[in-house]
């Protein structure tokens, strides 16, 4: 017992002299350089890389937030090994994407990378002719690390496309097509070596159109509704100003709410809409609907009967052709869009 304790010490004392004697010595041969980072770097030439898109989904339509919920594929086909697209290009137009699965291969000389992406796409709604609009949703990207002098992106039209058991409930497809530009940047990201930066953008375009014709009764019952109940009102007799008064006081209900109907679910646009027509027209004749029925009682209340029928009579039918006339061609306008 009286040497378990010294042998227990050059026990350990041998173990750390063989692992202190069997590492390899840190040495600047041994040293391997971290991969750098470079943004916007060039290369010696320019790399085209064939890239296609594949839409398998869309949903979530949402012109508040002027936004689209999209799930897609995408591929990228080029003769060098050593470019991963998976790991440079990013979805331009989104605050957020998911990449959720990605598979690469080879096939001849060409290595091809595949992934599928989800993304909430901002897009431009354009509600001008709303519920008969057409709408363009852009899906973008672009590889953030190269520059268009190292990586053009070539579009494959061949294989792109939407998904045939997509279904948009209320709309229906006009155009789908893949596409390449040029988008410079007003900066150089912190690069001396550009002055700005141009990069390589790659887009899928979908153009669809809504079969608004449900939707426009649905959406504009109060506005027509009002317009009609103003009409009425010249067909009644100016001493029946009670009547008259009652018919237009519907149509102000009604067209109040059907406007907040209408701004809860559309955004504001900075154009004149059809939205906008329909409003404003249904409010001038409200407003002159209450003038004729002030005036016409007022020249009644004066014995001017005849004076007070006719001015009911021609400013009636002016105001009723105008507004229907005004509203059937901006709706035929729409449509026709």
């Amino acid at each position: 017992m009286k040497y378990s304790c010294p042998l227990r010490i050059l026990f350990v004392l041998t173990l750390l002299w063989c692992e202190t004697h069997t590492q390899p010595a840190l040495s600047l041969e041994n040293y391997q350089k971290p991969e750098v980072f470079t943004f916007g770097s060039k290369k010696d030439s320019k790399q085209k890389v064939t890239f296609g898109m594949f839409l398998s989904t869309l949903s979530r339509f949402d012109p508040i937030k002027r936004s689209i919920n999209a799930s897609f594929y995408v591929w990228w086909r080029t003769n060098d090994p050593a470019y991963h697209p998976d790991q440079t290009v990013e979805i331009v137009n989104t605050p957020n994407y998911k990449m959720h699965w990605l598979q690469k291969g080879k096939v001849g000389s060409e290595y091809i990378t595949l992934a599928r992406y989800s993304a909430e796409i901002v897009t431009a709604w354009d509600v001008k002719h709303f519920p008969f609009d057409r709408q363009k949703i852009v899906i973008s990207l672009e590889d953030v690390s190269n520059d268009i002098d190292s990586i053009e992106l070539i579009p494959d039209n061949q294989y792109s496309g939407i998904s045939q058991d997509l279904r948009l409930g209320g709309w229906i497809l006009k155009d789908c097509h893949v596409r390449q530009t040029a988008h410079q940047y007003n900066t150089n990201f912190g690069n001396p070596s550009h002055e700005k930066k141009v990069t390589s953008r790659g887009s899928m375009i979908i153009e669809i159109k809504r079969l608004g014709l449900r939707i426009f009764f649905n959406y504009f019952i109060g506005f027509l509704l009002a317009g009609f109940l103003c009409i009425v009102s010249f067909f009644i007799e100016p001493v029946n100003v009670i009547a008259r008064s009652n018919l237009v006081l519907g149509a102000i209900f009604l067209t109040i709410g059907n406007k907040y109907i209408i701004d809860q679910n559309l955004p504001i646009m900075p154009i004149f809409t059809l939205t906008d027509a329909i409003q404003a027209a249904t409010f001038l004749i409200i407003t002159w609907a209450v003038s004729i029925n002030v005036l016409c009682y007022g020249l009644y209340t004066q014995e001017r009967t005849s004076l007070s029928l006719c001015i009911n009579k021609i400013l009636g039918f002016v105001l009723s052709v105008s507004y229907l006339s005004y509203i059937s061609y901006n709706i035929y306008v729409a449509v026709n869009s």
